[in-house]
């Protein structure tokens, strides 16, 4: 009497097909996962730029603000010491 277990070659051609789907899945979502983490690190990266930009402008829009109140207060200054009645 046999221990072994019946195995057709059935059960071996589907075992491959298993085998190999399940690679091919895998290989799928590998390309899936890195496209989408491509994409995310460009949009991030996109974002940054973006974000560094508008920190330019407000930083430059500061200094303008700075410069005009400076401007002001000397115009105030000559105005006020008789500059101009």
């Amino acid at each position: 009497m046999s221990l072994a277990l019946p195995v057709s070659a059935e059960d071996i051609i589907d075992a491959l097909f298993m085998a190999v789907t399940t690679l091919v899945g895998f290989l799928v979502g590998g390309v899936v996962g890195l496209a989408v983490g491509l994409f995310a690190g460009y949009a991030y990266l996109d974002l940054t730029s973006r974000i560094a930009d508008l920190e330019a402008a407000v930083n430059g829009l500061a200094r303008e603000r700075d410069e005009l109140r400076e401007r002001v207060a000397e115009l105030e200054d000559d105005r006020s010491a008789g500059g101009h009645p």
